[in-house]
C-alpha cells in the first residue's frame, strides 16, 4: 500500500495491492502500474537510491 496523487482526477489516495496491474524493474528503480479508483491507469516510478518517487501519466 502507498499513497499517490492521480494525474487524471487529482485525488491523493491510498493505492492497495488489488489496484496494482504490473510491476516492472527499470535501470533506475521500478515502475508500479496501477488503476486509480476513478479508473485512470497510472504509473508510480520509484528510484533505487532512495530518491523521491515521481508520478507520471500512463
Amino acid at each position: 500500500m502507498f499513497a499517490n496523487v492521480c494525474t487524471s482526477c487529482g485525488k491523493r489516495e491510498l493505492v492497495f495491492s488489488d489496484q496494482i496491474r504490473n510491476l516492472r524493474q527499470t535501470a533506475t528503480g521500478f515502475d508500479v502500474r496501477y488503476e486509480c479508483t476513478c479508473g485512470a491507469s497510472q504509473v508510480w516510478h520509484v528510484e533505487r537510491a532512495g530518491a523521491s518517487p515521481v508520478s507520471v501519466a500512463a
